[in-house]
């Protein structure tokens, strides 16, 4: 693992680099991106095995969700080293790997990362960082629920929202730890990127220390939240997030949770109508289309069981239950239907949504107990894939 947190929390180039070198295995081969951003960066898509059951893997779709990033290029390069092809079983299934799905996102939250780490600084240190940002983080949200049913209590309605907005002012501890970190962090080569997030600061004034919890692309937009069904909430009065985020709005581009770019009309994002093109595409080919994806924290498995088709929800839940055997993570049964994924469990024959990490604190927080938390959660959802792959057909 080697004692520089690069080793773990790498940032745009240096997953280039990786995905190079996983290349050069001979294995994984590297496909033509199936589109670009809106700041030129490509969907890389890269793919192994010639079999007609497709297995899409996709990670990064939230920019400060790093570790999803590093679990998919932790198991390409173990699906490379060829000691385990049996379990993989190439003949049979063929794979497809979205390591990076919101580059823009990515280059963001890790500039930020990489502005707060003490150059040179030794690996103890830098966990250290990371549990701390996660203590912290904890107690944003054991804070917010007690402030805001004090709030809830008041009785009077213009004291109750004075006292709102005074929360909504104030910075989080989350936030504290970043606050000194702007935009400029982003290198100057994204320069067209690095201008477009001023803009956003300044236009609709989010709060300091939010640029590495960046979940959004580089337009402010959340690709998960980003679907037709929701672009009624662009057009509402100010709404904020809850707990942690509650000072964040989110019916505006910025950082979470935003639709749309556009007020006027709803447009999906470059990276949506890549993937919904690419599995249209996938759809007339003869075979069966699993699409796993994979977010952060919370040690979850969502899965859909509320199907059009009775024997699409069966497979849906036996999806989750094979690797929830392996894992041990809560199940969740998912009936949001206003999302990008949502839309896409309609598209594939099977599709589970995987939150990585027991450990919470996005960005930094699943890195602050490496050999309790951080370890364990890649070693355990690379085997949980390898069972569903033997149990699923």
């Amino acid at each position: 693992m080697g004692d520089k947190m690069e080793n773990l929390i790498k940032n745009y180039k240096q997953v280039q680099e990786k995905l190079k070198k996983i290349v050069s295995l001979e294995k994984v081969k590297k496909e033509e991106p199936i589109g670009y951003t809106t700041f030129g960066f490509p969907i890389e898509h890269y793919s192994l095995g010639e079999g007609k059951k497709h297995i899409i893997l996709e990670a990064g779709v939230h920019g400060c969700e790093i570790i999803t990033v590093d679990f998919l290029l932790q198991l390409m390069e173990e699906m490379s080293n060829g000691k385990d092809d049996k379990k993989w079983n190439t003949k049979e299934y063929k794979f497809h790997f979205f390591p990076l799905m919101n580059p823009e996102g990515y280059i963001i939250s890790t500039s930020a990362i990489q502005a707060l780490f003490p150059k040179d600084a030794d690996f103890m240190t830098l966990e250290k960082i990371c549990k701390n940002y996660y203590i912290k983080y904890r107690q944003d949200d054991l804070d917010s629920k007690k402030v805001m049913q004090e709030i809830n209590e008041i009785e009077q309605e213009e004291e109750r929202m004075q006292s709102l907005a005074l929360m909504r002012r104030q910075l989080k501890y989350y936030q504290e730890i970043f606050k000194e970190i702007d935009y400029t962090c982003i290198p100057d080569e994204y320069q067209e990127l690095k201008e477009n997030i001023k803009k956003i600061y300044e236009e609709n004034k989010i709060p300091k220390g939010s640029l590495q919890i960046w979940s959004s692309n580089g337009n402010g937009v959340d690709l998960e939240e980003n679907c037709e069904e929701n672009k009624r909430y662009y057009l509402t009065k100010e709404e904020y997030a809850k707990l942690r985020y509650e000072n964040i709005n989110i019916n505006q581009v910025g950082p979470i949770g935003c639709p749309n770019k556009n007020k006027k009309e709803f447009e999906l994002e470059p990276e949506n109508k890549a993937i919904y093109q690419f599995i249209q595409e996938l759809q007339k080919q003869e075979g069966t289309i699993i699409y796993i994806s994979y977010h952060s924290t919370g040690g979850l498995i969502y899965y859909r069981s509320h199907c059009e088709k009775q024997k699409k929800q069966e497979f849906n839940r036996k999806l989750a239950l094979d690797y929830q055997e392996k894992t041990d993570y809560t199940m969740m049964e998912e009936e949001k239907e206003n999302c990008n994924e949502a839309i896409m469990r309609n598209l594939v024959d099977g599709h589970i949504k995987i939150e990585l990490s027991p450990m919470g604190g996005n960005p930094i927080g699943p890195y602050g107990d490496i050999k309790g938390n951080y370890l364990p959660t890649i070693q355990k959802n690379i085997e949980a894939l390898k069972y569903i792959l033997e149990k699923i057909f």
